[in-house]
């Protein structure tokens, strides 16, 4: 089944309103487990962005740290993957691109729990360059990014340089510095609120 190409988000309306409790379920019950290096699953304030009027209101709401979106991507994935949505997913946006996302979703975690070893050799290395070039290109096809310059963005680019790092300083857990950037996002928040207020009182 082939369907129709459209810019409208593919989990906006009564659609994405549905697919979020799904999420919801499958994330509590990914999270009653004993395996504690899978990570937090279960999100109160939903998996998937909010669209339209929603969106105002509710974007703050869904934000995610980036360390929690391994468990939003894993959740996610099995929606896609559950017989019962795997229909309903294949009439709103074909097999084709359905098949795309699961592909993508499924690299990004294996990606990321191939980035936490601490030893890596040099064939793998090779191997995982020659990967990223391919996976970029596949990601690229299947997000379509229209916003601002697509997927031009740093983020994106850096993909490129990942294996050059772990070459030149070792395993990325090495050099990890989101438990700083967390902390720093706190502190420099709190400082800015309190530079208002003294401010407004001058």
């Amino acid at each position: 089944m082939e369907a129709l190409k459209s810019n409208q988000y593919v989990f906006g309306g009564k659609f994405g309103e549905a697919a979020n409790k799904i999420c919801l379920d499958i994330g509590r019950k990914l999270s009653h487990q004993s395996d504690r290096s899978l990570g937090q699953t279960s999100f109160p304030s939903g998996y998937l962005p909010p669209v339209g009027k929603a969106k105002a209101v509710d974007s703050k709401t869904f934000k995610k740290c980036a360390h929690e979106m391994t468990g939003v991507l894993l959740v996610v994935l099995v929606y896609m993957l559950s017989s019962d949505n795997h229909d309903k997913l294949e009439s709103r946006i074909g097999v084709d691109d359905m098949m795309g996302y699961i592909h993508v979703l499924d690299r990004l975690l294996t990606f990321e729990a191939w980035m936490k070893q601490t030893e890596f050799t040099h064939n793998e290395l090779d191997e995982v360059e020659q990967f990223l070039l391919a996976f970029m290109t596949k990601y690229k096809e299947v997000l379509m990014r229209e916003e601002g310059f697509g997927m031009k963005i740093i983020k994106f680019h850096l993909m490129l340089h990942i294996v050059d790092d772990i070459r030149r300083f070792g395993s990325p857990g090495s050099y990890f510095s989101g438990v700083g950037e967390s902390t720093l996002k706190v502190k420099a928040k709190q400082t800015g609120r309190w530079t208002q207020m003294s401010a407004s009182q001058n």
